[in-house]
């Protein structure tokens, strides 16, 4: 046990496809404790071999003669890993063909200016514009009752007095038809000015509830924005504005909100999810200065307030499976962040 952790072992990290030199005795089989800590106390951690149980593991796989008695040896084939298969190896045939994915236009330009407008100005549903309700009664060769509302239309025409001689037989029968739809099968035996009566007593009772309808107020009103009170603007492209940011949030009442703010972006796959929680905070440049969890030598995304808030906010998500299936998908938004920002100026 004293030989193993004096030493240092070359591994590839599974989750997010890296390759780290770490201390021997934070291996177990095929798992790895990694620490949560910010860079430079990482760094310390790693060259001294410190040790604690309690840090989260993450699956890994082991190359072959990647045991070394100092770290400085270890790193340098970590870094050979990266580009090769073979720790040994020194020609590229070995090369690990990765498959960059780039993400659309539409994914990544239209889609995050499109969630950023809508991340920032959330206001309630205007209230549908109000209809009108007319009554015309035209009297030229017969009288017309028209009733609009909407997109429909009812026309009742009277049938001429009696006594007067008809154009037609064929006018009659049309002025008999008409009113079958408001009135009943007999209408055409009733009284025009009682017909025309109901059917105005049937407007005024529909206009009452689309006026209570319009006057209501909405259900579950929207919060105002807690983002234009931070006093920053978005997304952040420096860790100054990151700090001021996660400064304003250690609020637990803030906080709170925060976390159902995310939890309404919505979206039909973890990815998309996390792309609509992520891309209208910070910008590509400042997610290049972090993996999830401060792998080669970059932040810890992890341990701050925005990433926990996300998190949380996943697990109201209905396809979202677990917490670790939300990790792998910050840590894959964060390791696209150099390829968005050259798709986006290639074409500028």
């Amino acid at each position: 046990m004293d030989h193993k952790s004096k030493t240092w072992t070359v591994v590839h990290f599974d989750d997010d496809d890296t390759v780290e030199a770490v201390p021997s005795i934070w291996i177990h089989g095929d798992q790895c404790l990694w620490p949560p800590y910010n860079h430079d106390k990482l760094q310390k951690a790693i060259q001294n071999g410190e040790m604690n149980s309690h840090w989260p593991s993450h699956k890994i796989t082991l190359f072959k003669d990647a045991r070394f008695r100092d770290y400085s040896t270890a790193r340098s084939k970590a870094r050979k890993a990266e580009v090769t298969s073979d720790l040994n190896s020194d020609d590229g045939k070995n090369k690990r063909q990765r498959k960059k994915k780039f993400m659309s236009s539409s994914e990544s330009e239209s889609e995050d200016n499109r969630v950023l407008s809508q991340f920032r100005k959330k206001l309630p549903t205007p209230p549908k514009k109000k209809s009108r309700l007319s009554l015309e009664v035209s009297r030229p060769t017969s009288n017309t009752l028209t009733l609009v509302d909407a997109n429909v239309t009812i026309e009742i025409s009277e049938s001429q007095p009696r006594g007067q001689p008809s154009a037609t037989s064929s006018s009659n029968s049309s002025c008999n038809n008409l009113c079958t739809h408001c009135c009943t099968k007999n209408s055409k035996n009733k009284d025009n000015k009682t017909t025309l009566f109901v059917i105005k007593d049937i407007c005024c009772d529909i206009l009452a509830k689309v006026e209570k309808l319009q006057t209501s107020e909405p259900v579950n009103p929207i919060p105002g924005n807690l983002l234009n009170q931070v006093g920053i603007d978005f997304p952040m492209t420096t860790m100054e504005e990151l700090s001021i940011f996660e400064e304003f949030f250690k609020n637990e009442e803030k906080y709170t909100v925060l976390v159902r703010m995310f939890s309404k972006m919505g979206g039909s796959t973890t990815g998309d999810f996390i792309r609509r929680c992520l891309a209208p905070i910070i910008s590509n440049e400042l997610a290049m200065k972090f993996s999830f969890i401060g792998r080669k030598e970059k932040e810890n995304f992890s341990v701050i307030c925005l990433s926990k808030a996300i998190v949380e906010a996943a697990d109201k998500m209905p396809f979202i499976k677990d917490k670790k299936e939300t990790e792998s998908a910050i840590g894959s938004w964060l390791k696209r962040g150099k390829a968005r920002l050259e798709h986006s100026e290639k074409n500028k």
